[in-house]
């Protein structure tokens, strides 16, 4: 129950945001695009991000039509999956 009133707790959510921000800022995972949060926006309530235009990863055709391979899309998700779980 204390998880689920974290989680929902917007203004911690901006922490955590900017904190997976700060862990995936070296050039090695320069593929991943965090989203800013405005702080003078965002209450424990409401979070305010700034919008990310993109492609689901389980679209295939349309990762190949806009030129990205999914065999290392796959690669670098999983990548960036193992870093978050083992390193951070």
């Amino acid at each position: 129950k204390r998880l689920l009133f974290e989680e929902i707790d917007y203004l911690n959510e901006m922490k955590n945001c900017q904190r997976f921000g700060e862990n995936f800022k070296s050039p090695r995972f320069s593929h991943i695009r965090v989203p800013l949060v405005y702080p003078e926006l965002t209450t424990d309530k409401i979070i305010t991000m700034e919008y990310c235009p993109g492609v689901k990863i389980t679209d295939k055709e349309k990762l190949i039509e806009i030129g990205v391979d999914p065999a290392e899309i796959a690669t670098k998700s999983a990548e960036s999956f193992l870093e978050q779980l083992c390193r951070h």
